[in-house]
């Protein structure tokens, strides 16, 4: 197959609202901090300074105790899984020492192809099962 041609350098796209993805995102991040909490963790967030860079990358869920990193995101749409796995790999490079575990966090199952995508980046899996009951599929 021949490479992407471009036949236009611009083109318009139309707004979308964020809110509903946001939200399913924080959703999940308020269910796994209240996991860790039950396993007597606390949970928080990195800040991340980078030297040249105007504003900080703010991380989503860190598991200190455990060293993880989890990013979360409100939809299992491969783009939003391959949106979270660049955002751990570019966490981690500026986190000393790395995390021990870099976990993608989603709403449901993403599926075989998904699940091994993470994996292939040596990230764990947890996604929610039914309302309430988080589901951790580790690397191999």
């Amino acid at each position: 197959m021949a490479a992407e041609g471009h036949h236009v350098d611009e083109f318009g796209v139309s707004a979308r609202p964020a809110g509903p993805a946001y939200r399913r995102e924080r959703a999940l991040e308020k269910l796994l901090v209240e996991e860790l909490a039950r396993q007597g963790v606390t949970a928080g967030r990195l800040e991340i300074t980078i030297r040249g860079q105007s504003k900080p990358l703010l991380t989503d869920t860190w598991d200190e105790k455990h060293r993880e990193l989890y990013e979360a995101k409100g939809t299992v749409a491969r783009a939003k899984v391959r949106e979270a796995i660049g955002q751990l790999l570019d966490y981690r490079r500026h986190i000393t020492p790395p995390p021990a575990t870099c976990t993608v966090l989603l709403p449901l199952d993403p599926g075989e192809d998904l699940t091994g995508l993470i994996h292939s980046c040596g990230f764990d899996l947890v996604y929610l099962e039914g309302s309430k009951k988080l589901v951790r599929k580790p690397a191999a």
